[in-house]
């Protein structure tokens, strides 16, 4: 099948072009803010961060600071801690994709190559599921609201990836070896399957989860629109 595509979002684009508009005036704060959306959205659309070692060096040394003298948190960069001319350069060229926000292509997994699909979906209300056996077309479905935080009313670097987690454990035994696919709209989750690590902490976390399994979990992004379940995980329909 043809690839699926991902980029940022127009919310995180907007913030990088806030803190990017700063740079000139950039206190320690406004630094590592626009470092921490930039490491995001450089982890959706698949930037080479080798590319920007100076700068992560850079970084590195910001946080190390702080962690000695956090007073200085709100203060402007002095001379001594501002980018050198050479991670400008790494910095603006790094912002400069992030702002094009080219979409970059997610590749696809035929249906036949997992022997179970699993649909997922997740709100800041719950998650829902549909799971479906390839071989007999058989269908289950579960749904379920979130009991508090850390879920509970989260963005959906949060929920989703909680949502992967309570289908899979609701729907494959640790034993089982038949391979799943996962389908989700959250393009994030899918970028960091795909490459195996991510800067976002809940990526990480379903991703280490998921080894816990005894079956391969391939993943495929589908378009929110598309999405079966997304009612239910907010509550909106019942099965």
């Amino acid at each position: 099948t043809a690839a699926s595509t991902m980029q940022s979002t127009q919310k995180t684009v907007d913030k990088v072009t806030v803190t990017w508009s700063r740079r000139n005036a950039w206190t320690y704060r406004d630094a590592l803010c626009h470092m921490g959306i930039a490491l995001y959205a450089a982890s959706t659309l698949r930037l080479n961060m080798a590319t920007y070692f100076s700068t992560m060096r850079w970084m590195s040394s910001l946080c190390s600071i702080l962690q000695r003298c956090p007073e200085l948190w709100q203060q402007r960069l002095d001379a001594a801690n501002e980018p050198s001319p050479g991670v400008w350069r790494e910095l603006e060229a790094w912002t400069a994709l992030l702002l094009e926000n080219a979409p970059v292509a997610i590749p696809s997994y035929e249906a036949t190559q997992a022997e179970r699909v699993i649909t997922v979906d997740a709100s800041g209300y719950g998650w829902a599921a549909i799971c479906t056996d390839v071989q007999t077309g058989s269908t289950l479905v579960a749904e379920g609201a979130w009991q508090g935080a850390p879920e509970k009313g989260a963005g959906s670097v949060v929920t989703e990836p909680a949502a992967i987690v309570a289908a899979v454990r609701r729907f494959v035994r640790p034993d089982d070896t038949r391979a799943v696919l996962i389908l989700t709209d959250h393009s994030g989750i899918v970028g960091a399957a795909e490459r195996g690590s991510a800067h976002a902490r809940t990526y990480t976390d379903v991703l280490l989860r998921l080894r816990h399994f005894a079956c391969t979990f391939g993943f495929h992004h589908i378009a929110g629109c598309t999405n079966p379940v997304d009612a239910l995980s907010r509550g909106l329909a019942r099965a």
